[in-house]
């Protein structure tokens, strides 16, 4: 435990990959994925633990997954009840989208939030179109809100006052 408490719930950090899944076989076969981490993704990440919680990173785009691989290593790491974060691009936000349909269908306990440039760009737009399945999302440096919307997750009234956070 540290100086913030201990938060038993797990958070997975998930950047989506950005190519098309018609296209991963071969690029398995030449091993030729991105290999630097998703930056943002892992300062969040390093802040949360610093708030007690346990936080995982999936970066699917180094591990060239499919979206069907996505869904089901996010579902065998993470426990009901969990949170899932979202980094979304503007090339990955309609494949983080038919991920999260898909997890919300099999796992409706599975706390789900997106985050990322993307996100920050448009976030109304990206509200009303993802809301369902993604009823938080988090703007501009989500390290500074990120423990706050885990905390208060289900609060919209008090979380629909933070700066950085759209519900």
């Amino acid at each position: 435990m540290n100086q913030h408490g201990n938060r038993s719930e797990k958070v997975l950090l998930v950047a989506a990959n950005s190519y098309d899944d018609r296209n991963l076989d071969a690029m398995k076969a030449k091993k030729s994925a991105h290999a630097l981490p998703p930056l943002g993704t892992v300062y969040v990440a390093t802040y949360v633990q610093t708030y007690g919680w346990p936080v995982e990173l999936l970066d699917a785009e180094r591990d060239l997954l499919s979206e069907e691989e996505t869904v089901q290593e996010v579902l065998s790491r993470l426990p009901d009840g969990g949170f899932v974060g979202w980094t979304t691009w503007i090339t990955t936000i309609n494949k983080v989208m038919r991920i999260g349909e898909q997890i919300r269908l099999r796992r409706p306990s599975i706390k789900q939030f997106i985050g990322g440039p993307h996100m920050s760009a448009v976030p109304i737009k990206t509200m009303e179109r993802f809301g369902h399945i993604f009823p938080y999302g988090v703007v501009g440096e989500g390290e500074l809100v990120t423990d706050i919307l885990l905390r208060h997750w289900g609060d919209t009234e008090y979380l629909a006052e933070v700066p950085g956070i759209v519900c």
